[in-house]
């Protein structure tokens, strides 16, 4: 018997869950040329905001080439990328954002969570393999730093899980299943945008063949 139905309630939480947070020490909805792409942004003036993202990145860009102040408005601009053609190529922004808060925070820091998940989720069709081996790196570093909000320890579990439903590896996805339900389980903030009933009865469900 086939256990599609049974992993995919779960596999839809990264869908479900809140967007994740920006970087800790900046504060881009309170930066005015953040606020003015964004608002070009949500009014459709779609070449205004991208201009205006990428005038900034530039310039920030000139004076630090590293700063964690560009990851936010690497993020607007997929926004922006995904508005203007949702075929462009959004990959190499989530990559620069991953090696920017390396950079600045360490290997370690949870900021990097979010960003490997991003980055894993842009590979184009046909990259399991490294799909893979990236949500494993973030679901390891979620789960061994104390820091990260559970959302993205959920996420991160999610997102693995749906790779392995996609790819029919049920006994594989069947833990991570039970491990993000814990997860919901032990934060309020995360529980909330479980699909609780069907998830119980989901896991209920996988052992059978």
């Amino acid at each position: 018997m086939k256990l599609a139905r049974h992993i995919l309630p779960f596999a839809l939480l990264p869908i479900l869950l809140p967007p994740l947070a920006w970087s800790q020490d900046s504060s881009p909805p309170r930066d005015p040329i953040f606020r003015a792409a964004r608002k070009a942004q949500q009014e459709g003036r779609i070449a205004e905001a991208e201009k205006i993202l990428n005038d900034r990145i530039h310039d920030l860009e000139q004076v630090q080439p590293n700063s964690p102040k560009l990851v936010p408005y690497l993020y607007l601009l997929v926004g922006i990328y995904r508005m203007k053609q949702p075929g462009t190529d959004i990959h190499s922004l989530f990559e620069r954002a991953l090696e920017i808060d390396r950079s600045a925070f360490g290997p370690g820091d949870s900021r990097s969570v979010r960003d490997l998940i991003n980055v894993a989720a842009s590979l184009r069709p046909g990259n399991n393999e490294e799909r893979e081996r990236l949500l494993k790196q973030a679901l390891d570093l979620a789960l061994q730093n104390p820091k990260p909000a559970p959302a993205m320890a959920a996420e991160a579990v999610a997102s693995l899980a749906h790779l392995y439903q996609i790819e029919q590896r049920w006994y594989e996805a069947e833990p991570l299943a039970e491990q993000g339900m814990k997860i919901c389980a032990s934060s309020s903030e995360v529980w909330t945008h479980c699909p609780t009933p069907l998830v119980s009865r989901s896991i209920s469900a996988i052992s059978i063949a």
